[in-house]
């Protein structure tokens, strides 16, 4: 990357792709800081780029991933619909809500999940991003609460939860988690829909 370039690899929304959303490593940043870990980047034009994260050391001893730990309390059940537009955060998401005790079901975009959950009945809770190609979250939303209006919906944004709800037609969604977000916070946010106390 030139200098210029990597001068703003962690702004919001900055990217040098035609199609993007620059989130990717502002979000990335986010996870680090909240680790208290380090980074140091080498990158030049045509050389390609080198990330190298550093993690605090830890005391003791570890008897069980925190993060496996984090999902697994306290099994959950029922049909989730996923629906993001970036694989990666779909395959992670996916995972984590199954070791959870969900069914997952995945979408790539709006249309994909509604095309989904027309054709799954039994679905309990929609998580889904709020920026995607073909229909992005708020089509998809109101496109679904218009055929179940008791459907729960959790958006997912970068952008905080005034901005990213703003101008809702038809309802509004049981929850939000804004991105980067802990699995903590998606376990709670999750169990808060679906039990009513969002």
């Amino acid at each position: 990357m030139a200098p210029a370039v990597l001068a703003r690899i962690f702004d919001p929304f900055f990217t040098t792709k035609d199609k993007g959303r620059g989130l990717g490593l502002s979000a990335m940043q986010g996870i680090l800081r909240g680790h208290h870990a380090g980074l140091r980047i080498r990158s030049a034009p045509g050389a390609g780029s080198h990330f190298r994260v550093y993690f605090p050391a830890v005391a003791g001893e570890v008897t069980q991933e925190p993060v496996v730990a984090a999902a697994r309390e306290g099994a959950l059940q029922g049909t989730v619909l996923l629906v993001d537009d970036e694989e990666a955060i779909r395959e992670a998401l996916a995972a984590t809500l199954e070791v959870m005790g969900f069914r997952v079901l995945l979408a790539r975009d709006g249309l994909d999940a509604l095309e989904t959950f027309q054709a799954e009945p039994g679905i309990d809770l929609v998580l889904m991003d709020l920026t995607m190609p073909r229909m992005d979250g708020r089509e998809a939303f109101q496109a679904m609460i218009q055929l179940r209006p008791d459907l729960k919906v959790i958006l997912s944004s970068g952008y905080n939860q005034q901005e990213a709800v703003q101008n809702f037609k038809g309802g509004t969604p049981a929850g939000f988690l804004q991105k980067p977000y802990t699995i903590q916070t998606l376990r709670k946010t999750v169990q808060d829909v679906l039990t009513g106390q969002a």
